[in-house]
């Protein structure tokens, strides 16, 4: 069997594993100690970052928005299993924070993901509403903000890099938060456990190191 990866549920790890063609992206973290490091560090991150060193910055956006989705999805009280919109914009208020003064608010970002998960756009039913403004989205700015509500009240205009940055620097804050409470710690580890990651097979089917692929831009973009 050749080494690779491939896609598989957790539930058919141990049954398939053998028969595995090319690369494994398993929902488990039975085979590596540090769940933090496989699902956040080498997934969500490192997903954002070969994006954004691609110039890929609607596939990057997109990943930063899934990834607030699975944070909100690691924050949510013990004993509740789905995300609730308002899971999403708490995470946002608490631990987005853009550098300068004018910051986004959560229902904005919420709003903004809904445009880029479900139609690729800018526009959402929030938006449409009048309950948020629309986010429009350059590579990098300085300011990183950029609303002039003379021009139109309802956009603003935000750096991709920036929005990274942001949310690199949040879910630090977050797990540092989620940790220091026992009680929380064990929910977030959990919960981790259901986060999809990836590893190399090796000949007898069984995850392995993987050291195939180069590394892209690992200084571009601190964690």
């Amino acid at each position: 069997m050749r080494l690779g990866r491939t896609l598989v549920p957790h539930s058919t790890v141990s049954g398939y594993l053998w028969q595995m063609p090319k690369r494994a992206i398993v929902v488990t973290t039975q085979f590596r100690n540090d769940p933090v490091n496989n699902a956040i560090n080498d997934g969500i991150k490192k997903a954002i970052r070969a994006c954004l060193g691609e110039n890929c910055y609607g596939a990057a956006t997109t990943l930063i928005y899934a990834g607030i989705d699975a944070m909100a999805f690691l924050s949510m009280p013990r004993g509740q299993n789905d995300v609730m919109r308002s899971d999403f914009t708490s995470w946002c208020d608490k631990y987005i924070r853009l550098s300068g003064a004018t910051q986004i608010e959560g229902i904005e970002y919420y709003g903004a993901r809904c445009a880029m998960l479900h139609s690729y756009g800018v526009a959402s039913r929030l938006s449409r509403e009048g309950k948020c403004r629309q986010i429009g989205y350059v590579d990098r700015s300085m300011p990183v903000v950029r609303y002039d509500p003379t021009i139109d009240p309802g956009f603003i205009l935000l750096s991709i890099d920036a929005l990274a940055q942001a949310f690199f620097q949040g879910v630090d804050r977050f797990l540092i938060d989620a940790f220091s409470d026992p009680d929380q710690a064990s929910v977030v580890e959990a919960r981790l456990r259901h986060i999809v990651v990836q590893y190399q097979i090796n000949g007898s089917g069984t995850p392995g190191q993987d050291s195939t692929d180069p590394e892209v831009n690992p200084e571009k973009y601190d964690r």
